[in-house]
């Protein structure tokens, strides 16, 4: 229920639109999606290129709107294919980019025709909302990513009642992460907060 999945939820919920998230791994347990009923998942038999093609091309007249998470250059065939068949469909690119992988991505031709390409291009942080801005020439819509209470129970936090845990997600021991740093961090005050634990 990251926003890949919200989003979709939120759609389905408000909208009753069909929804289906495309390019998971067949034989490979999402248990998630019983938190999100309504969503769809079409696994692929493989995370490849033409598979995603083929997708397209057999559904596309169905697609009222893509979605895209990243930018990466394998998209770049797959929204010009969607264009074309669709040429009133939508395409959202929510850039979830940091400007490591940003400097690494080249201000190309190809590029800027995919971007022309996108109605909305969304960065989720003001830091890499003004990055982008400065440094592609396109429209980047700053898009935070949002909090959907999905048991409808949400009230404000009673910290008296919290735990004294930190948990930490999400491709731990990457650089981008720097988990290493966030252990650092702790062992040098853990002894001062002996009722604190971290959890990665």
């Amino acid at each position: 229920t990251k926003n890949c999945g919200m989003l979709l939820y939120i759609f389905k919920k408000l909208y009753g639109d069909r929804v289906v998230m495309v390019g998971g791994r067949e034989n490979v347990a999402y248990p998630a999606l019983a938190e999100v009923p309504g969503v769809e998942m079409v696994c692929m038999p493989e995370p490849k290129l033409e598979n995603s093609i083929a997708y397209i091309r057999k559904h596309s007249a169905e697609m009222d709107l893509i979605i895209l998470h990243g930018t990466f250059p394998f998209f770049y065939m797959l929204v010009d294919i969607y264009k074309h068949l669709r040429p009133d469909g939508k395409v959202y690119l929510e850039t979830d980019a940091n400007n490591h992988w940003v400097d690494r991505i080249p201000l190309t031709d190809e590029l800027c025709y995919f971007l022309s390409q996108c109605d909305v291009v969304g960065a989720s942080c003001r830091k890499i909302h003004r990055w982008l801005g400065a440094k592609w020439p396109h429209r980047i819509d700053y898009i935070p990513n949002g909090f959907y209470d999905f048991l409808g129970v949400y009230r404000e936090p009673d910290f008296a009642q919290k735990e004294d845990l930190i948990i930490t997600v999400g491709r731990l021991g990457t650089r981008q992460k720097r988990s290493e740093d966030l252990l650092e961090a702790f062992a040098l005050v853990a002894e001062k907060y002996p009722s604190w634990q971290l959890a990665l």
